[in-house]
């Protein structure tokens, strides 16, 4: 049974949680590096967002892991 798009957002999302707070990089870095602001940097990395874009959360795990997230055929 394929997974819902709600399903596959939140893993990312939680996914990406993860991968932040396990990063050696400081919140500084990670957002020079990935042109998000700082505050959202920290708010997300905090769990302070209930609903953070889908675009940015995917630019933060593509930089925290180096390579492009898969995206479907169309």
């Amino acid at each position: 049974m394929p997974k819902s798009r709600e399903s596959e957002a939140e893993s990312l999302h939680s996914l990406t949680l993860a991968l932040l707070r396990e990063s050696r990089e400081s919140t500084f870095e990670v957002a020079t590096g990935t042109g998000l602001t700082y505050s959202w940097i920290v708010a997300f990395a905090a769990g302070r967002m209930d609903n953070p874009s889908v675009n940015k959360v995917q630019r933060l795990y593509e930089y925290l892991t180096g390579k492009p997230l898969l995206r479907a055929a169309k």
